[in-house]
């Protein structure tokens, strides 16, 4: 029986694996099915990689960046979403804005809360 992970270019599998990928991800960059990816790298002794919810993509796409790939071509050697890869690429382009605008809200929601109390002491 020849099995189905043996089709699989294990490279490239490889080198989606190394930059975080899952195995859906690689999969469907291979041609594959998850299975067979899984069976691939369980075969190579390989530890799943999980995509948990809200898991940063910082540390795979920001190298790449630096290395002035463009969007396609970091979804092409990642075979993150593009959606995903935009949104991030977003986000590390303007951190410095966001940081910037995360201080100023707390700042805002400090002197609110502390207007409150004040104006609770002097209710009472």
């Amino acid at each position: 029986m020849q099995y189905r992970y043996l089709m699989l270019d294990r490279e490239r599998a490889r080198e989606l694996y190394d930059a975080g990928c899952s195995d859906t991800e690689i999969g469907r960059q291979t041609g594959v099915t998850q299975q067979s990816v899984g069976a691939w790298r369980t075969a190579e002794g390989l530890p799943p990689i999980r995509r948990a919810k809200g898991r940063s993509l910082k540390p795979v796409i920001a190298p790449l960046m630096d290395k002035g790939l463009s969007k396609h071509e970091i979804v092409a050697r990642t075979g993150i979403d593009l959606h995903a890869v935009e949104i991030t690429m977003w986000a590390i382009r303007n951190a410095e804005t966001i940081k910037r605008h995360k201080a100023a809200y707390r700042a805002r929601l400090m002197a609110d809360v502390a207007a409150s109390r004040r104006a609770l002491m002097a209710r009472d």
